[in-house]
């Protein structure tokens, strides 16, 4: 449920699965894992770090045969450092494949 102090205009629905993300300037692909997501925009955790502003497309496989996996693109709002190889990223979805 929205709350008057929320300021998102989509609930995000907590979740703990695999995701991959591609970097649109190399083409490399970093597996980490999705821990929220809306419509607008996703959390995720990383093993490497990214750069704010970067575009990235992101990958979630489906675990059920009548539902698509998220393919989306996304630019990188923010990177917060938790431990050593381990960053706390936050996407804006701006396009869905």
């Amino acid at each position: 449920m929205i709350t008057q102090g929320e300021r998102r205009n989509f609930i995000r629905m907590s979740v703990d699965t695999p995701i991959r993300v591609k970097r649109l300037d190399s083409g490399d692909t970093i597996s980490g894992t999705c821990q929220n997501l809306s419509a607008t925009g996703l959390a995720v955790i990383l093993s490497e770090p990214l750069k704010m502003g970067e575009e990235v497309e992101v990958f979630i496989d489906s675990t059920g045969d009548n539902i698509r996996p998220l393919e989306a693109t996304a630019t990188v709002l923010r990177m917060d450092p938790i431990e050593q190889d381990q960053y706390d990223v936050g996407f804006e979805i701006t396009g869905y494949k």
